[in-house]
């Protein structure tokens, strides 16, 4: 099965940025023009088709695809190679005993992605020192890419449900690693993974 997302005809990739700002289609930073050979470098990583179900966000009648992750993931600013990474924190969003809905909260709250395992190390994620800072790729684009599609494809944005007082700048990007190298077990192993 091929793309089902809508398409839009831009002149350049300045033009597509401006569209998805008049669109609200973005957090209101700036976002790399999902196009559809590039959406499907992100499906090839995982090997899966686009209409691939990820997760079902019951209390957003919500599913999202492979389709929909891909698009968001490349719109952040992430590399193929991500994906596997985004795949599972969709599934755990969507997991019930992570309740959903709590996104919704006055408190304005967010979730955090903690990576643990060899992929830190793969990926060449930030575990270290400055460990909630900018200026790592992989760090900074997964979380976003997380928030686009909340945004994009759960309405989770403040012109929806989003309805904290304050706001979180953690929205635009709350995603940590874990230090492979430490001797005690990771996080998945605590958890029981």
């Amino acid at each position: 099965m091929g793309f089902t997302s809508n398409r839009i005809d831009v002149s350049d990739a300045l033009e597509c940025v401006e569209y998805f700002y008049r669109e609200n289609l973005t957090d209101g930073l700036p976002v790399v023009p999902p196009t559809e050979q590039r959406v499907q470098q992100f499906l090839d990583a995982v090997t899966l088709p686009p209409d691939a179900k990820i997760a079902d966000i019951a209390e957003r009648a919500s599913v999202i695809t492979a389709e929909k992750l891909a698009i968001n993931a490349v719109m952040a600013g992430c590399l193929p190679e991500y994906m596997p990474v985004l795949v599972a924190a969709v599934e755990g969003l969507a997991d019930p005993d992570f309740k959903f809905n709590h996104l919704a909260s006055l408190g304005s709250p967010w979730p955090m992605v903690i990576v643990t395992g060899p992929i830190v190390r793969t990926l060449g994620m930030n575990h270290g020192m400055y460990v909630f800072g900018s200026g790592n790729r992989p760090n900074a684009t997964i979380g976003r890419a997380l928030s686009l599609l909340l945004w994009n494809c759960c309405e989770v944005r403040p012109d929806a449900i989003q309805r904290g007082q304050l706001g979180n700048p953690h929205r635009y990007s709350l995603c940590i690693a874990e230090n492979p190298d430490t001797a005690w077990e990771g996080l998945n192993e605590w958890e029981g993974f």
